[in-house]
């Protein structure tokens, strides 16, 4: 169970720090006067430790709340074995409902925010005649690499809770491909 910890965790905290990316990139782009003072290195360090300390008390709650509130399989559960007790009823799995919804709505908004941010720094390249310059370009670079960090982790998202909402072996694709996803963003994210 330490490795669950430390693997959600760590997903948990990559995850937190890939949006304050995001909105520091659309902090800097759509607000570049305020920049300065809103992600000054103290706030960085502030940020950095809120999500560190966030995530890693999310992660304990696998250790407090019941698997069966959890809405978790004693078997799987992103590949990680978690102890249940046997027959225990598997209600209305609440927690894995929250838990999908809050990490859809990070995927997703990241994502959603790097489209916004591109956008506006093609409009204001295109209004200094600057289209196309090694600017743009390392900007547009920028984008890319966040959007390959985030689309990954979006369908990691999908595939995880395709195979965690099920108990029966026909959806061993969605693991096989849940687990390759989540190394590829872990290796992404290294």
């Amino acid at each position: 169970m330490i490795v669950g910890f430390v693997a959600y965790s760590l997903m948990g905290i990559s995850c937190a720090l890939h949006v304050q990316l995001t909105l520091n990139r659309f902090v800097a782009v759509y607000f570049p006067i305020s920049y300065a003072t809103v992600f000054t290195k103290k706030n960085c360090k502030y940020i950095v430790a809120m999500d560190v300390a966030m995530m890693m008390s999310l992660a304990s709650l696998f250790y407090l709340v019941p698997c069966n509130v959890m809405g978790y399989s004693p078997s799987y559960h992103g590949f990680i074995i978690l102890a249940c007790r046997d027959g225990s009823d598997r209600p209305f799995p609440i927690g894995t409902v929250l838990n999908f919804i809050c990490q859809y709505a990070l995927c997703i908004g990241a994502i959603s925010i790097d489209c916004l941010t591109l956008f506006k720094i093609a409009m204001i390249d295109r209004k200094k005649g600057k289209f196309k310059d090694e600017k743009y370009n390392r900007n547009v670079r920028f984008f890319a690499q966040s959007a390959f960090q985030n689309v990954p982790m979006l369908l990691n998202v999908i595939f995880l809770s395709i195979s965690n909402y099920s108990t029966s072996d026909d959806v061993q694709v969605h693991r096989v491909l849940n687990f390759l996803l989540a190394r590829f963003a872990d290796f992404i994210n290294a």
